[in-house]
């Protein structure tokens, strides 16, 4: 009388599946089971549909909910295990977005980010800091002038989901004011006509105006 063989199932990663990502099983004899039969093996998902796949290894690309797999194999004296069924559970990626107070400013400005999620427990790693804080917000101070994106990581302990938020740091305009006439000097009740010529800026055509006390003139440069 032959023995029916034994098999059992392991998995990897185990014991968390992140939804989203691969997880490999494998199956193989149990305790005191004979060799088992290198083709002998059948898989099948929850539905019983069957996988065609005879290796004793089964590859899940992108597991996005829970599920149960089916196996049986045959072992070299020809016979077939019962179907041995192997549940996987998902934990849930965390789930969360990154807010800027001001998502454009000029070097040297302090900025405030701060994390908005209903999820609880989460721990994040900021930016290129090497440990995790249960903190929300950063306030950093952005001193050079380009496109700066600030990278977070969370982590509920099993899984971890990154997002990134960008900010842009101007350069601080420089002014150089002159006489259109090239004077440096009038009499009394004269009048003279200064210009403002701004440069480190992109668009010198959005910069504003102000001269002494007198109210904002948009786009104006000469006064």
């Amino acid at each position: 009388v032959k023995t029916l063989p034994k098999i059992k199932v392991s998995q990897a990663p185990y014991p968390a599946v992140c939804q989203g990502k691969n997880v490999k099983l494998t199956a193989e004899g149990d305790g005191n089971a004979s060799a088992m039969n290198s083709a002998g093996w059948t898989w099948q998902d929850v539905n019983g549909n069957d996988l065609n796949n005879k290796s004793n290894t089964y590859n899940i690309q992108q597991l996005n909910g829970a599920t149960t797999f089916k196996v049986k194999g045959t072992d070299q004296l020809g016979c077939e295990s019962e179907w041995k069924e192997y549940p996987i559970a998902i934990t849930n990626a965390p789930n969360f977005t990154i807010s800027v107070d001001k998502d454009t400013v000029c070097k040297n400005s302090s900025v405030h980010f701060s994390i908005n999620t209903s999820d609880s427990n989460l721990s994040y790693t900021w930016d290129n800091a090497t440990t995790a804080t249960s903190s929300t917000t950063l306030d950093t101070v952005l001193s050079i002038a380009k496109v700066y994106t600030i990278k977070v990581t969370a982590s509920n302990g099993s899984c971890t989901t990154t997002q990134t938020k960008q900010v842009t740091v101007n350069d601080i305009p420089r002014v150089n004011i002159t006489s259109q006439s090239g004077k440096n000097s009038i009499c009394k009740s004269d009048s003279i006509v200064l210009q403002a010529n701004v440069s480190n800026v992109s668009d010198p055509s959005k910069v504003e105006y102000t001269w002494n006390n007198s109210a904002w003139n948009r786009g104006n440069a000469s006064k």
